[in-house]
């Protein structure tokens, strides 16, 4: 049955998921579950239209892993990079201080850049945090620190305000 099977002329705007699954309600593929059709559709977003079978291929593992995440309850613990296109309810993103964010020695395009993804992941609630003072080995991390620690600069003139975190809490609970 496979031998029979035709895959799309090279350089055609191949969407590798809507042709398997394609192929599967035709009955020129092999049946399989509704979620593994449901990925392969999903894996059509993450890939570019026209890329090579292969390139599908690959992102079949890492994306079901994505998808996984996202409809997993609980709490998740990522890096910012790692935050790449998935949505969340809420996200909390700690050591938003200015020796911290961005680190040392790296890109400023690419760190703001990494902010404002992790930033643009929450749908509900967002909460960046920074430490105005750090002791013991945090307080080695960044650049070399004299005085009290900032939020990072990149916030300097948005609409996010700094506020008091024990404050903020106590706000909460009245």
């Amino acid at each position: 049955m496979i031998d029979a099977v035709r895959p799309p002329g090279e350089g055609e705007a191949t969407q590798w998921g809507k042709w398997i699954v394609e192929g599967v309600s035709s009955g020129r593929l092999p049946r399989c579950t509704e979620p593994l059709s449901q990925l392969l559709i999903q894996i059509d977003d993450a890939v570019e239209v026209g890329e090579e079978f292969g390139r599908f291929l690959s992102q079949i593992q890492p994306v079901g892993e994505d998808l996984l995440r996202t409809q997993s309850e609980g709490v998740r613990f990522m890096t910012m990079t790692g935050s790449k296109g998935l949505t969340v309810r809420a996200a909390i993103i700690v050591g938003v201080d200015n020796d911290l964010i961005p680190r040392p020695d790296q890109d400023l395009a690419e760190e703001r850049r990494l902010l404002y993804v992790a930033m643009t992941r929450p749908q509900e609630f967002l909460f960046l945090t920074w430490a105005s003072t750090r002791r013991g080995p945090a307080a080695r991390s960044g650049r070399a620190n004299i005085g009290r620690r900032q939020p990072t600069d990149f916030l300097r003139g948005g609409p996010v305000e700094s506020q008091d975190g024990i404050a903020f809490i106590q706000g909460l609970t009245r």
